[in-house]
C-alpha cells in the first residue's frame, strides 16, 4: 500500500493556486500540478474531498504522480512545485574566444573537401 500524505491548504496557499490555474501563462505541468493540489486539499475550507484515483482520471495525472506531488508539497512546501528549480544545464559557461571565431570563420572561407555531395 503507498504512503498516505494528507494536503492541507491555507486560505493564501488555495488563492495562490487558484491564479496559477485560471490566470496568466505557466507551464501546463505546473498548472496541473496546481489543480491536483486544490483536489487534494482536505483542508477545512474544502466542501469536496477528491481522492487521489478520482483526481488521477480528472487532471490526466498518474497516482503515483499524484502521490509524489503530495510528499513533495508536505516535504519542502508550496514553491517547490510551482516555482521548480532550473533543469540540469551546464553551469559552465560557453566561451568563444577570439580563436575559436578565427578556426570558425577559415571553415566556413574555405573550399569544400574533394569527393563531397557539392555538386548534386
Amino acid at each position: 500500500m503507498s504512503p498516505q500524505f494528507r494536503v492541507t491548504l491555507t486560505k493564501e496557499e488555495v488563492e495562490e493556486l487558484q491564479k496559477i490555474s485560471s490566470t496568466g501563462s505557466r507551464s501546463a505541468k505546473i498548472v496541473l500540478f496546481a489543480r491536483a493540489l486544490l483536489l487534494l486539499d482536505k483542508g477545512p475550507h474544502t466542501t469536496e474531498h477528491w481522492t487521489v484515483n478520482q483526481t488521477s482520471k480528472a487532471v490526466g495525472l498518474s497516482e503515483r504522480t499524484l502521490n509524489h506531488l503530495k510528499e513533495k508539497f508536505l516535504s519542502q512546501g508550496l514553491d517547490a512545485i510551482i516555482r521548480p528549480r532550473p533543469t540540469g544545464k551546464s553551469k559552465r559557461p560557453v566561451i568563444f574566444d577570439g580563436a575559436f571565431e578565427a578556426k570558425l570563420t577559415q571553415l566556413a572561407c574555405s573550399e569544400p573537401p574533394e569527393g563531397g555531395h557539392g555538386g548534386r
